[in-house]
């Protein structure tokens, strides 16, 4: 069996603000719907800088200090797999413009399930909201919610939620997840 194999490699980037959510309508024929912004890693390219220029190039924003959040992976036939590093930030300048890509807009989070995703972001969105990271074995505290939105998510509304709920709600977004949670 051999160790080597063709390997695609992509990115996604989850760019938010508050609880919105950067997305693009895309109209490419062969994957359309609203998805978050993403591309082909170039051969040579660092991940870090395919993913900023991707992001630039798609909705005219700058982001800073993209942070790795999860894998998603498949094979895309018996000799190709399909790698996608999904990334997230809250630090952008620019302004917002739209490409030959798709349109580019802001989405409360809690909207997009209304859309019309693009396919397989129904998934990849679940890795993305996993990405919500809560030490449970020994908490420090008996309600750190405040500690929570402020260094590990800030689109999730935790103000008043104790230990309990935070691990039943971390529990929830942790299982059945098909991709890699970092």
């Amino acid at each position: 069996m051999a160790r080597t194999e063709k390997v695609i490699m992509t990115n996604m980037c989850m760019v938010f603000s508050e609880n919105r959510v950067l997305v693009q309508d895309k109209r490419d024929d062969d994957y359309s719907g609203i998805t978050f912004p993403g591309g082909h890693v170039e051969r040579g390219e660092s991940f870090t800088d395919a993913v900023i220029r991707e992001v630039w190039e798609e909705t005219g924003l700058k982001i800073s200090e993209p942070k790795l959040c999860g894998i998603k992976d498949w094979m895309k036939d018996e000799e190709t797999r399909y790698i996608v590093l999904l990334y997230k930030t809250d630090k952008f300048e620019g302004i917002v413009t739209s490409s030959e890509e798709g349109d580019v807009f802001w989405l409360a989070l809690d909207e997009m399930k209304q859309r019309k995703l693009a396919y397989g972001m129904d998934k990849m969105s679940e890795v993305f909201l996993n990405s919500l990271k809560i030490n449970i074995v020994n908490p420090p505290y008996k309600c750190y919610s405040s500690y929570i939105t402020k260094y590990i998510n800030p689109h999730f509304n935790l103000q008043g939620v104790c230990y309990e709920e935070i691990k039943t709600i971390s529990d929830k977004y942790r299982k059945g997840t098909s991709g890699y949670v970092i």
